[in-house]
């Protein structure tokens, strides 16, 4: 695995699937466009 810009993986990955696992709050300040907001632990399992 090699790890590449944002603007290069975006460019070259026009048709991906974006799953951003991060909280709804994190989601909402910052995202890739087009990216799902599927938090991975609820806010209970993050305290």
């Amino acid at each position: 695995m090699r790890r590449v810009a944002i603007n290069e993986f975006l460019a070259g990955c026009k048709n991906a699937l974006v799953i951003d696992v991060r909280s709804p709050a994190e989601y909402n300040h910052a995202h890739l466009p087009g990216a799902i907001n599927l938090p991975l632990f609820s806010d209970e399992e993050r305290a």
